[in-house]
């Protein structure tokens, strides 16, 4: 009889440490931006691009934003993540945000951009694996 309620004590105690656990995960949106993300950076445009519009239906934690430096045109997509931040920090979208500068010569070759990204990843996951656990 104690034995089973010391086993079931021990089911509780392990069950909460779980949920604590996953309490304290964080929510990431990894995404790449786009033309359509430029929003009211463009001439008569009126509402905000895809980004904006996820984050407006969905809380995370930290937004990441991938770009590359071969748009030719206006806005380019410095501009582009330049607005996009400045957007996410005045409406309180998220709690960080971050950009990054993805060095990929052909956004149409699929075997660059998949080795650039899995790259990139690596360093976010090698990064969260040797912070100290709160």
């Amino acid at each position: 009889m104690i034995l089973n309620l010391i086993r079931i004590i021990l089911f509780i105690i392990l069950i909460e440490r779980l949920k604590k656990s996953l309490n304290n995960q964080k929510k990431f949106l990894l995404s790449f931006i786009g033309n359509n993300d430029a929003g009211t950076l463009l001439k008569g445009a009126k509402q905000e691009g895809a980004i904006i519009t996820a984050l407006q239906n969905d809380k995370f934690d930290e937004v990441i934003l991938l770009w590359n430096n071969n748009k030719t045109g206006t806005p380019t997509y410095s501009e582009i993540v330049n607005h996009l931040k400045k957007e996410i920090k005045k409406r309180k979208l998220a709690k960080k945000v971050n950009d990054t500068l993805l060095d990929i010569k052909d956004v149409t070759n699929h075997n660059e951009i998949y080795l650039t990204l899995k790259e990139f990843t690596n360093t976010l996951f090698f990064i969260a694996a040797t912070l100290p656990k709160l």
